[in-house]
C-alpha cells in the first residue's frame, strides 16, 4: 500500500479533520496501525477462547463435573457481557489508545494470576475480572484505527486488520499443541502443582503483553484529541502520520489548524453543558428504546436473531468442540476404531471412558488448529464473495449448511465425518459473523449502528454463556436433542434471513 504523494504544496490555514484525513493518506504509518490494531483485537480473541482448548485438561485436574466445567469456559463471556455497555462512555471520557493500554496490563496481569490459581474458585473470579477487560478491546481497536483513515480506506483497513485478529485461532490451539504435550508438572507448594496448562495461559496471554508495549509507542487518536479541545496536539499526530507515510519531514504536512467536521461539532456543542454520564446513560437509554419501537423494532428481532445463531450457538459448539475432540480421539486410540456417536460417548455410561491421566492427546489440538485455518480461509472467501452476491443469500446459506451439519452429528458414527461437521460448523459460522455486520449497516442509520450492534452482540453473549451451561447440564442424557433444537434453530434463522428484505444490495463494510 504505497503511499500517494498529496501534489498541493500551499498551506492550508484551517481545514476539517476528514479533509486533513485525505492529505495524511496512506502508507507505512497507516499500515502499522492496522497491524498494531489487529494484533489487539487477536489478543482480545485469544483471551476470550484462551479456556476453551484447554477445558478437558482443566476439568479434568481439578475434578470439575460438565456444568463447572461449562460456566468456567463461559466466565469471559459474562464479564465481557457486563463491562460493554460502559466501555463507550469511558473510551469517549479518556480515550481510546488509554484504555486500551488499560485493559490490556491488565488482562495480561490477569493471566499471569490465572496461571498462578490454586483452586478453581480463585481461577473462576480471575477469569470473569479478564472478561470484564475484554470488554474494552473488543471493536475499539477498529475504532482507534479509523480515525486515522479517511472514509474511503476506512473499511479497506478494517478489514485487513480483521483478517489478522482471526488468526486468534490459529495461534491459541498452535500454543496449546506446542506446550500440552509437554506434560509439566512442577510441584509448587502443598497440593498446588505448577502443570502444562498454566504455562499455556501464560503463553497465550503474550499477544496482548506485547500489543499493549506496542500501543504505548503510539499517539492517541486524532479524531478524540480534537474533540477534547487538544488540537496543537492532534495536528502533531497527523504531522506524523503524514511524514512517516510520505518519508517528508513535518514541517511540510500542509496544514496549519484543524477544526472539527461539522457533525462532530455540533454533537460536541449539544452535550457541553450536561453530565457526561449522566448524559450518557440517557442517550444510551433512548438508543436502545428507539430499537426496540417501530420502525426498528423488526430489525432489532432480525439482527439479534442472527447473532443469537453466528455469535452464540458458534460460542457453544466451539466451546464443546475440544472436550468432544478428546474424547473422540481418546475413544478411537484405545479401541482401535470408532463405532459409535459423540452423543454416545458424551453419556453417563460411557463416562469410565475418561482419560484418567487428564492428558489430551496433540490431535485434539491439531483439530482446532484446522479449524482456525478453515475460519481464515473462509473469511477470505467471503470478502470475495459479497462483491458478487447479495450478503443474505451468503449467510443464509451458510447457517443453512451448519444446520444439516448439526443434524449430522447425532447420528454419525465416524470420527472423520463427526469431526468434520463440528470443526465445519464453527468455521463457517465464524466466518459469517462479519456478514451480520453487513445487515447491520443496511438496517440502520449511522447514529444507531454502533448501539444496535452492542445489543445484538449481547443476545450472541449471553447465548454462549446459558447455552454453555444448558448443554453442559444436559450433554450425559440429552446431548441429541441439544444438537437436534441447535439444528432446528439454526434452518429457522437461516429461513429468515432468506426472506428479509434488505433496502438495497451492500458490500460488506460499505459506509454511508
Amino acid at each position: 500500500m504505497a503511499a500517494t504523494q498529496d501534489t498541493n504544496e500551499n498551506k492550508k490555514k484551517t481545514v476539517f479533520l476528514e479533509e486533513a484525513l485525505e492529505i495524511v493518506g496512506e502508507g507505512l504509518y497507516t499500515n502499522y496501525l492496522c497491524f498494531v490494531s489487529g494484533m489487539a483485537t487477536l489478543a482480545g480473541i485469544s483471551t476470550m477462547q484462551s479456556m476453551l482448548f484447554i477445558l478437558p485438561t482443566v476439568g479434568c485436574e481439578l475434578n470439575l463435573s460438565s456444568v463447572e466445567t461449562a460456566f468456567l469456559g463461559s466466565l469471559t463471556f459474562i464479564g465481557s457481557i457486563i463491562s460493554a455497555n460502559f466501555i463507550g462512555f469511558l473510551v469517549d471520557k479518556y480515550g481510546r489508545r488509554k484504555l486500551l493500554i488499560i485493559s490490556m496490563f491488565g488482562i495480561f496481569i490477569s493471566s499471569i494470576l490465572a496461571s498462578l490459581s490454586p483452586n478453581v474458585i480463585t481461577l473462576m473470579i480471575v477469569t470473569f475480572c479478564s472478561g470484564i477487560l475484554c470488554g474494552g478491546v473488543f471493536g475499539l481497536p477498529y475504532v482507534y484505527l479509523s480515525e486515522f483513515c479517511r472514509m474511503e480506506i476506512r473499511a479497506k483497513y478494517v478489514t485487513l486488520s480483521s483478517l489478522i485478529a482471526i488468526l486468534s485461532n490459529v495461534y491459541s490451539p498452535s500454543v496449546a499443541w506446542i506446550v500440552m504435550w509437554l506434560d509439566i508438572f512442577i510441584p509448587i507448594v502443598g497440593n498446588f502443582n505448577f502443570t502444562s496448562w498454566r504455562l499455556y495461559i501464560i503463553l497465550n496471554s503474550l499477544p496482548v503483553l506485547i500489543s499493549a508495549l506496542l500501543l504505548l509507542k503510539l499517539p492517541e487518536s486524532p479524531k478524540f484529541l480534537l474533540n477534547k479541545g487538544k488540537a496543537s496536539e492532534a495536528l502533531l499526530v497527523l504531522k506524523t502520520t503524514y511524514s512517516v507515510n510520505y518519508k517528508r519531514p513535518l514541517e511540510e504536512f500542509p496544514v496549519e489548524k484543524l477544526q472539527l467536521d461539522s457533525e462532530d461539532d455540533v454533537q460536541q456543542s449539544s452535550n457541553k453543558t450536561q453530565c457526561e454520564f449522566l448524559n450518557f446513560i440517557i442517550t444510551l437509554f433512548l438508543q436502545i428504546r428507539d430499537l426496540f419501537i417501530p420502525p426498528f423494532l423488526i430489525y432489532t428481532f432480525i439482527c439479534s436473531a442472527l447473532m443469537f445463531a453466528v455469535v452464540g450457538l458458534y460460542g457453544v459448539i466451539f466451546m464443546w468442540l475440544p472436550v468432544e475432540a478428546s474424547k473422540i480421539i481418546y475413544y478411537e486410540s484405545t479401541h482401535g476404531q470408532y463405532d459409535l456417536t459423540v452423543c454416545a460417548l458424551m453419556s453417563d455410561k460411557n463416562e469410565n471412558q475418561r482419560n484418567s491421566s487428564c492428558h489430551v492427546d496433540n490431535d485434539t489440538f491439531l483439530t482446532s488448529f484446522i479449524v482456525g485455518m478453515a475460519f481464515f480461509g473462509l473469511t477470505v472467501v467471503m470478502v470475495f464473495l459479497v462483491r458478487k452476491f447479495n450478503v443474505k443469500y451468503i449467510l443464509g446459506m451458510n447457517i443453512l449448511i451448519v444446520s444439516a451439519l448439526c443434524a449430522t452429528v447425532t447420528f454419525s458414527n465416524s470420527a472423520i465425518l463427526t469431526l468434520a461437521s463440528l470443526g465445519g460448523s464453527v468455521a463457517l459460522l465464524g466466518a459469517s459473523q462479519a456478514l451480520v455486520y453487513g445487515i447491520i449497516v443496511n438496517f440502520f442509520p449511522t447514529p444507531m449502528r454502533a448501539t444496535a450492534s452492542s445489543v445484538a452482540m449481547v443476545f450472541g453473549r449471553v447465548t454462549v454463556a446459558i447455552g454453555s451451561l444448558a448443554v453442559g447440564a444436559t450433554f450425559k442424557t440429552h446431548c441429541t436433542i441439544a444438537y437436534l433444537i441447535m439444528s432446528a434453530s439454526f434452518a429457522v434463522v437461516s429461513v429468515l434471513c432468506f426472506i428479509t428484505p434488505l433496502k438495497k444490495k451492500k458490500s460488506l463494510g460499505s459506509v454511508e
